[in-house]
């Protein structure tokens, strides 16, 4: 099983977060906020929004919306 195979049916499938998803490409959702980095190779603040959140594969890449990050801080 995919770990988001498994996200889905262990933690976001019963907890009801019907807007939260763990990427598995460039899918992001609109509207969405804007990220910024100096992450860059000459340090410059870029606009990092469109960045695919999968190079970091499992550490923080999922994505939510605000009803369903108040429903899982319930």
């Amino acid at each position: 099983m995919s770990l988001a195979d498994f996200i889905q049916t262990r933690v976001t499938g019963p907890a009801r977060l019907h807007n939260t998803l763990f990427p598995e490409g460039a899918e992001f959702p609109e509207p969405r906020a804007h990220g910024y980095t100096n992450q860059t190779p000459t340090g410059a603040i870029a606009d990092a929004t469109d960045w695919n959140p999968s190079w970091g594969w499992a550490a923080g890449a999922m994505i939510s919306d605000l009803h369903d990050l108040r429903r899982w801080a319930w």
